[in-house]
């Protein structure tokens, strides 16, 4: 108790000193706690993939006429060319994120967000657990497609996600 009295008389003799050491502390405290959280985000992030640390993802620097900019997309031959001069590159798939279609299941229009094209590897390298399905023919077919469960049961409802015999994609918005 009388440690507390005393730390107590110290910081209200000298009150701006104390609310600076007080500041100090509680800032530093709060970067040391935001690094951690980030450095413990970036090491865990997608670790539930088979091999996850043997995956990686290259991106590609370019620049022009005033840009400057580093991307992850790729065109289509970097993945095969990658494959075939570098030994080390042992499964390739190409990823292009972020496109909005919609899309018309019988006769109903659906908004679809955060669409990604992917190649056929894409299970390959990535094991995504799916509910229904064959994660090896999941994407053999040309317009074959992964729904979530959420997008599935907005597009079927309770029935079976069996997909109809053709989708018609309206162009992007």
């Amino acid at each position: 108790m009388n440690f507390l009295r005393t730390t107590f008389r110290y910081l209200t003799k000298d009150r701006a000193f104390s609310y600076v050491n007080i500041f100090g502390l509680a800032a530093g405290l709060t970067a040391v706690l935001c690094i951690t959280f980030y450095v413990v985000r970036e090491s865990n992030y997608d670790r539930f993939h088979r091999d996850a640390d043997r995956i990686y993802r290259v991106s590609i620097a370019m620049a022009g006429e005033g840009l400057a900019q580093e991307d992850y997309y790729f065109t289509p031959p970097i993945g095969p060319a990658m494959k075939a001069e570098v030994p080390e590159v042992e499964e390739y798939t190409r990823i292009n994120p972020n496109k909005t279609y919609v899309a018309f299941v019988n006769d109903k229009s659906f908004k679809l967000t955060d669409v990604c094209y992917a190649d056929t590897s894409f299970f390959n390298l990535f094991t995504f657990p799916l509910n229904k399905g064959n994660a090896q023919t999941a994407l053999a077919t040309p317009y074959s497609i992964v729904l979530t469960e959420e997008t599935a049961s907005n597009f079927f409802g309770n029935e079976d996600p069996a997909l109809p015999p053709y989708w018609r994609w309206a162009s992007r918005h």
